[in-house]
């Protein structure tokens, strides 16, 4: 009898012992993919100052806080880190920082009609990295025959997906020998030298048009 009460025990030992490394190395294999995540910090800049439309004003505020509840939803059930901030000072030092600006840009109401009401949201939205410095700056626009939500909701899933990808491609570290030739190109270190490599290498990744990279490049070397 006690031969097998310690059988029995020495086989539940074993198994506990499985479970418990289980947990540890699945543990172990997910910390990698769970630090490689994008801390990104979410900023309303929607300005209503100039909206004298009690309605309309009324629209845009409603607008502002639906598109950044969505994108902050969107972005978060994609893995982001999102903290939402008011303020510069909010801005921590997070090595893997980004900053997304989000500004409800214009509000239109058209006529009502039996099934709804007509309605356009133009939204602008730019990506800087901790530096403050703008990686990606996009706009997007849509009309509705029926109400102004559905292009909210329409314009917070297109942001979404836009700028997880962006931020996927701005994450991607250099290879070596382009870090080699990066710093050949940029001796000097100087802030501006290292903002026009930036912007070239936002351009090789295809983030940027042609007229973007040519005006931000003459407004760096402008400030020389």
């Amino acid at each position: 009898m006690k031969l097998k009460i310690g059988a029995s025990t020495l086989v539940i030992m074993i198994c506990l012992a499985s479970l418990s490394w289980g947990r540890v190395a699945t543990a172990q294999n997910a910390a990698p993919e769970q630090k490689g995540k994008a801390a990104i910090y979410l900023w309303s800049k929607t300005d209503m100052t100039s909206v004298k439309d009690g309605e309309l004003a009324s629209v845009y505020r409603e607008a502002d806080e639906s598109l950044m509840d969505q994108v902050k939803d969107g972005l978060t059930s994609r893995g982001f880190k999102v903290t939402v901030i008011h303020s510069d000072k909010e801005i921590g030092a997070d090595p893997l920082l980004f900053i997304l600006l989000v500004r409800v840009d214009k509000v239109e109401l058209g006529g009502k009609r039996p099934f709804g009401r007509t309605g356009k949201v133009n939204v602008v939205y730019t990506v800087q990295n901790k530096d403050r410095f703008d990686l990606i700056k996009r706009s997007h626009e849509e009309t509705s025959v029926q109400k102004w939500q559905n292009c909210v909701k329409k314009i917070s899933d297109q942001l979404v997906a836009d700028v997880s990808n962006d931020v996927a491609k701005l994450s991607v570290p250099l290879k070596a020998e382009d870090k080699q030739e990066k710093a050949k190109q940029a001796p000097t270190g100087s802030a501006a030298e290292a903002r026009l490599q930036e912007l070239d290498n936002l351009k090789a990744k295809g983030l940027i048009t042609e007229k973007e990279y040519e005006a931000k490049r003459k407004e760096i070397l402008k400030g020389l």
